[in-house]
């Protein structure tokens, strides 16, 4: 498990943060994952789109409390892209799980 902050993706965790794409490469072990957390506030909207060199699992979470709740959930896809939109200020993490035997390449971007 590899949890990094999404700042690659040019956030500066300020309110001016740049429109333009930022690129995103992940390597992700058989049976492992990849979290990159950022936090939103309420109505702020995140972009994204990947794709993968085999089926990953991708979701957007965040935690209230003990519960984690799943905005955006996905299993054994090779590509996606979709807008998300923040209900609540929190901390929210974009997730990409390798369930299967080989390694994962996950390329893709993110903007505001």
């Amino acid at each position: 498990m590899v949890i990094r902050p999404i700042a690659f993706l040019g956030f500066a965790l300020t309110v001016s943060l740049s429109a333009a794409a930022a690129p995103l490469s992940l390597a992700i072990a058989p049976g492992k994952f990849e979290e990159h957390c950022v936090k939103l506030e309420a109505g702020a909207g995140l972009h994204y789109r990947f794709k993968a060199s085999g089926l990953v699992d991708f979701n957007i979470h965040h935690h209230r409390g003990s519960e984690v709740l799943y905005p955006v959930r996905r299993a054994g896809v090779r590509r996606f892209g979709d807008q998300f939109r923040a209900s609540a200020a929190d901390e929210y993490c974009l997730m990409w799980e390798n369930k299967g035997k080989n390694p994962v390449t996950v390329r893709g971007s993110a903007w505001r």
